[in-house]
């Protein structure tokens, strides 16, 4: 799949830098793995969403799920948590194997 290893909405990476001066919306961040830039929306961007989808599949992902949704808020660690402020805007839909570490 092209795009193994891409998918990534909030999360570590390199620092972005922004995309047009004066846009902070929008930030790019070069993927050396990839070896390409990738665009991502800011935190700022994200949170302003009508709604926001996450969708999560394989049993990789079921630490960062339980992060996200799970524990003590730590947005500097744990950067998917900033989707708890978006509250009933965000829809998770997460595959049993992502989901096996949740308590509800």
């Amino acid at each position: 799949r092209p795009w193994q290893g891409a998918r990534r909405v909030v999360g570590r990476g390199p620092r972005p830098r922004r995309a047009e001066a004066g846009d902070e919306r929008v930030a790019g961040a070069w993927a050396p793995h990839l070896d390409a830039w990738r665009i991502t929306l800011t935190p700022d961007a994200i949170l302003d969403s009508r709604a926001i989808v996450m969708l999560v599949a394989g049993a990789s992902k079921a630490g960062a799920v339980h992060a996200a949704l799970e524990e003590p808020l730590d947005v500097g660690e744990r950067p998917a948590q900033l989707l708890r402020e978006a509250g009933d805007r965000v829809e998770w839909f997460v595959d049993r194997a992502a989901a096996a570490r949740l308590a509800t």
